[in-house]
């Protein structure tokens, strides 16, 4: 089982793009709650700083979420391809 913290706060200095996802505004909102007032506004409008938890090892991934200017879908950031990986695995599971 796995469980989300979404951070208030960008602490996620030095993450960079790991990953696109295909997702709609209103799901990552019902699924994560409301996004964060973006840290480069003229880039983004949504973004969430994540925490995920794995509970079965303690380990904890961090990740972004957000809209990168006109791409498609949703980008997202970490510090490896993890952080991908958690964000899609917690939204099929949700």
């Amino acid at each position: 089982m796995k469980k989300v913290i979404n951070l208030s706060t960008a602490c996620l200095n030095g993450s960079h793009f790991q990953g696109r996802i295909l997702a709609d505004a209103s799901d990552l909102v019902a699924i994560f709650g409301n996004p964060f007032k973006p840290i480069q506004p003229d880039k983004t409008t949504m973004e969430w700083s994540l925490l995920f938890v794995d509970e079965s090892t303690g380990e904890t991934i961090p990740a972004t979420v957000y809209d990168w200017k006109s791409a498609p879908g949703f980008s997202v950031g970490g510090y490896d391809h993890r952080a991908v990986e958690m964000v899609q695995q917690f939204i099929r599971g949700f």
